[in-house]
């Protein structure tokens, strides 16, 4: 409990500081082709501050949590691994608090660059790996995005925990968790 409570107070601390940066790179979505409509509602939403609905960060920490040690869960169950939900669980906070120092960072770059240098989604997203070297292409750089040190970090300490929860060999690990890292890569490129 005490991972998953402190992985989302500093979500949601990290959230908030954001807020500002988050808003002017949503400005950076308008283009010439926008419809003037859109770009009102951009405009608009981006000029909202942080407010009651910050509440939700710590709510959406917590469900990131739930579906993927439920996803991890079911993926150790297809690959005869046996192992339960809980101790996934408590496993899959505890790995998930080596994301923490990558949003820090993050917020501290972008923080020290200052909000005029962010007009961009691209802008905000800091990264310590091969993604730090695109800067026009979208797509790819989402793709790097998902190979970094904090990443590989978060990788290798779910492998030895369900390595050491279901008792099942090193391969059957790696690939339970290569298949749930694929899943999760695939989500955030999309986005």
């Amino acid at each position: 409990l005490i991972p998953l409570l402190v992985g989302a107070v500093v979500f949601t601390i990290v959230q908030f500081f954001m807020h500002p940066y988050a808003s002017r790179a949503t400005l950076g979505m308008i283009t010439d082709s926008t419809p003037e409509a859109m770009k009102q509602g951009i405009r608009e939403a981006a000029n909202k501050p942080a407010d009651w609905k910050m509440i939700f960060q710590p709510i959406t920490w917590a469900v990131l949590c739930l579906i993927g040690a439920g996803i991890l869960t079911g993926l150790a169950a297809m690959f005869s691994a046996k192992g339960k939900f809980k101790p996934i669980l408590s496993a899959f906070a505890y790995a998930k608090l080596v994301a923490l120092p990558g949003m820090l960072l993050a917020l501290l770059i972008v923080s020290l660059r200052g909000l005029d240098s962010v007009n961009g989604m691209m802008d905000i997203m800091w990264t310590i790996g091969p993604a730090m070297f695109v800067t026009e292409n979208k797509l790819l750089f989402n793709l790097l995005t998902q190979i970094n040190l904090f990443e590989a970090w978060y990788v290798i300490l779910l492998v030895l925990a369900i390595q050491k929860i279901t008792g099942a060999k090193r391969g059957t690990s790696i690939a339970v968790v290569g298949v749930y890292w694929v899943i999760g890569a695939a989500t955030q490129i999309g986005f």
